[in-house]
């Protein structure tokens, strides 16, 4: 690893140099570096909890900490947590935010949210469906002026289904052999009016600065279907939990 740093150093042009000489080849584009980027984040983080956990949890990994949810039961979040990547699986739960004690407003949720990372955000419309995301990015993200594109996060981001159906979407791009472009990468969008999670051809999650309704369609990102039946909802309640690592 250290002769590949050295060598990386005594390169005599720039990385714009590089990466202006890099554009030249057809098909290689800023998408397609984001691409392997977020890849290999994900497979180098994957490798890590390997060696880091005295041993594989796979899916016999529980959460033994409940969290005061109006949203999701133990039970529920015990089948969520499988989901998780494993070194997040071995933290403890912890509620955030709620509509309920912190009010309706996207600005409170921030407010609750600063520097933390990761997130879970769990919604449940007035329909009883249960639905929401895994978000890997810190939502402070959304101030870095230094960040030229509206989205942002990696590909360990994924939506979910609890009620009426369990299931994941995850990023399309972990499939093998999927071309991916610039809409396959639109894990998280933040700003003052909404939240969005999953873009490209629609919005897997569209949440609206009053924490009241939003919709839910088909993105090119996670490949899912609507979470919602009718795609529009009005939420009966929304939550964000975090990872305690105390």
């Amino acid at each position: 690893m250290s002769s590949i740093r050295e060598h990386a150093r005594n390169i005599p042009e720039s990385p714009k140099q590089l990466l202006k000489a890099a554009f030249q080849f057809r098909g290689f584009s800023r998408a397609t570096i984001r691409s392997i980027q977020s890849k290999n984040q994900v497979k180098v983080r994957n490798k890590l909890s390997e060696l880091q956990s005295p041993q594989r949890l796979g899916h016999n990994v529980t959460v033994a900490t409940q969290i005061n949810s109006n949203i999701i039961s133990h039970s529920q979040l015990q089948g969520l947590w499988k989901w998780l990547p494993e070194r997040i699986a071995l933290l403890k739960p912890k509620l955030i935010f709620s509509t309920s004690e912190h009010g309706y407003s996207l600005i409170s949720l921030y407010n609750q949210c600063q520097e933390t990372e990761p997130l879970l955000l769990l919604v449940k419309s007035v329909k009883q469906e249960i639905f929401g995301a895994y978000l890997s990015t810190n939502l402070e993200e959304r101030n870095n002026k230094e960040r030229k594109l509206a989205f942002f996060g990696t590909g360990e981001c994924f939506l979910f289904s609890l009620v009426p159906e369990q299931e994941k979407y995850g990023w399309v791009g972990l499939k093998d052999n999927e071309t991916l472009d610039a809409t396959n990468q639109m894990f998280i969008r933040a700003a003052g009016n909404l939240l969005v999670i999953g873009g490209g051809d629609g919005d897997g999650i569209h949440l609206k600065s009053d924490l009241n309704n939003g919709w839910t369609s088909y993105c090119d990102t996670f490949g899912n279907p609507p979470l919602a039946s009718n795609g529009q909802f009005q939420c009966a309640e929304v939550e964000v939990v975090s990872f305690d690592t105390d």
